[in-house]
């Protein structure tokens, strides 16, 4: 999701956008379950705009990762998210989160809630939420962090397929 056409002056520049993301996958038994069901609403209040609150971002996003083949590399992601200190000037990045300049990410454990997932190899899975100051900024810092499925799906995410 953009703010809109900066070039344009629009930066948030809408009453309201609502979204719902719903995940679900397929377990051994054939059963289909609800894995994710993911809503948001922003709302641009005359007390309280909405250009406001976003922080300076001018981009959001959500990846799921999920799935067997996905592993490995959600175990990686996850461990290389892990709370960790930065150069002494700066905070420590909050666990599960990631600082890139002008891209802010955030990476957490699907954990599903229904004993079929749990109990199941294909349980793994991670939400990934980005935000960035910059569409390029945050294409760039998705291009990378999809950049090693490149072989698992066939095609490079965020790159020319042709």
């Amino acid at each position: 999701m953009t703010s809109g056409r900066l070039a344009r002056g629009e930066s948030w520049s809408f009453a309201s956008f609502e979204s719902c993301n719903e995940v679900r996958y397929e377990v051994d038994n054939g059963e289909v379950l609800v894995v994710l069901l993911d809503r948001l609403r922003l709302l641009d209040e005359p007390h309280d705009p909405l250009a406001a609150r976003m922080g300076g971002m001018a981009v959001f996003g959500t990846v799921v990762l999920i799935g067997p083949r996905l592993h490995s590399f959600v175990q990686l992601l996850l461990q290389d998210t892990a709370r960790k200190s930065l150069a002494p000037h700066q905070p420590p990045v909050p666990a599960g989160a990631t600082h890139v300049q002008n891209v802010r990410a955030a990476v957490s454990p699907l954990t599903p809630s229904n004993p079929l997932l749990t109990s199941s190899s294909s349980s793994s899975g991670a939400i990934v939420r980005v935000a960035g100051t910059t569409t390029e900024a945050t294409y760039e810092y998705m291009r990378a962090l999809l950049l090693p499925l490149e072989n698992l799906v066939g095609v490079r995410c965020f790159g020319e397929n042709r």
